[in-house]
């Protein structure tokens, strides 16, 4: 008895919304907003562009949405010492560029406060080249560079726009990840302890199992 209670007590696992990119609409803005438990609660912006204007685009799309409490970090701050990762249930990772890479230091970042805040219940949402980096390999032309590692997978944005279905096949075959995801103009899903709970549009999957 004391054991089932405590299993009710436990605290769910977060979520991964991902995105091929542009305009975050009203699903994803929804979605998002009920995942981190209402659009009143705090959420950061995490800019991975330098431009500045790739920032206020996102800031203008989230609070034409209605989000309501939305705090940034800049990435060239993220590894200063004096930066404090503040108490939110939401992230939104977002940039204008076309590909992110990260280093080993902000890979080491991000692991520790993102996988962090997943545990607890808070909500990622990962817009366009984003949604690659928060796997475990990064597709960028002909080559492979190591993502953030917080979802056991590879991504891959643009994939019939720009011809990745080959590259995400090698690499995916080429490597031990549970989940190859490939998105296009449209597509999206929420992903939750590597289980698939929402897609729209026509996203392609390759699986090791059954899910």
């Amino acid at each position: 008895m004391l054991l089932s209670l405590l299993a009710g007590l436990a605290v769910q696992h977060g979520a991964f919304v991902l995105t091929n990119g542009g305009e975050v609409t009203t699903d994803q803005a929804d979605t998002f907003a009920k995942l981190c438990g209402g659009k009143n609660q705090p959420i950061l912006v995490i800019s991975m562009s330098l431009a500045l204007g790739d920032r206020d685009s996102i800031l203008a799309s989230l609070k034409k949405q209605g989000m309501a409490s939305v705090l940034t970090l800049d990435r060239e701050k993220l590894l200063d010492r004096n930066t404090r990762f503040p108490s939110v249930r939401g992230v939104v990772l977002y940039s204008g560029e076309t590909g992110v890479t990260i280093g080993a230091n902000e890979r080491d970042w991000f692991q520790s406060r993102l996988n962090h805040l997943i545990e607890e219940g808070g909500t990622i949402l990962a817009i366009g080249p984003c949604a690659s980096v928060v796997g475990t390999t990064v597709i960028q032309g002909d080559i492979l560079t190591p993502g953030m590692g917080l979802i056991d997978g590879i991504i891959a944005t643009e994939y019939y726009t720009k011809h990745r279905e080959l590259p995400l096949r090698n690499a995916f075959f080429g490597s031990k990840v549970e989940l190859g995801l490939g998105l296009d103009r449209g597509d999206w899903v929420v992903i939750r302890d590597g289980n698939v709970e929402k897609k729209v549009g026509t996203p392609h999957f390759i699986l090791r199992e059954a899910r």
